[in-house]
């Protein structure tokens, strides 16, 4: 317990759609303070999916940072530890960050991408781009085979929506009032 965090959440017990993920991976001692007897029944996914998650960005405290070998090394190494798909995130969102522009986030995905870019075509690696940027999910979309986008603002344009409908990419629908935090200004 910390003044900004208490693990497990204290409103866990209120949370249904959570606590099925929890007895399924622990089945025999599921999460002991909830009654889980019908945890499935409000459960958004029976199978849940693991996601490994990549931060290319300078405040990053474990996996990426800005060094793009770093990058796709930790992703190769998420997907060979058994992550169902590897998301790629060159905008921080921690509380305080100040919003990159698209052509910095880009400057920063694109390595990562071009050196991931055999994997995802032998289908060795499924990649998810999570950004608040039309212009980054286009260029993507036009020139690597990712699988998911994970917009942040949860609010993509129809002309984004299309073009991810045409290639056949998933959407992940995210909303938090904190995102994004103050798009024109740069650190």
């Amino acid at each position: 317990n910390t003044p900004h965090l208490t693990v497990p959440h204290p409103e866990l017990p209120n949370r249904p759609f959570f606590l099925h993920l929890l007895k399924l991976m622990e089945p025999e001692g599921a999460y002991r303070h909830c009654d889980t007897e019908n945890c499935f029944l409000k459960g958004l996914v029976v199978s849940p999916k693991l996601v490994g998650i990549v931060n290319i960005t300078p405040d990053s405290f474990s996996d990426g940072g800005l060094d793009p070998e770093h990058g796709m090394a930790h992703a190769i190494q998420l997907a060979a530890d058994g992550a169902t798909l590897v998301e790629l995130g060159a905008q921080s969102t921690r509380p305080g960050a100040l919003m990159q522009p698209a052509d910095s986030e880009w400057a920063r995905l694109q390595p990562v991408l071009d050196g991931l870019s055999p994997q995802m075509k032998r289908g060795e690696i499924t990649i998810s781009i999570d950004t608040i940027w039309p212009e980054i999910i286009r260029k993507v979309l036009e020139n690597y085979p990712v699988r998911w986008i994970n917009d942040l603002t949860g609010s993509l344009d129809d002309d984004t929506i299309k073009l991810m409908t045409s290639r056949q990419c998933n959407a992940v629908l995210m909303h938090s009032l904190g995102v994004p935090h103050q798009k024109d200004v740069t650190i």
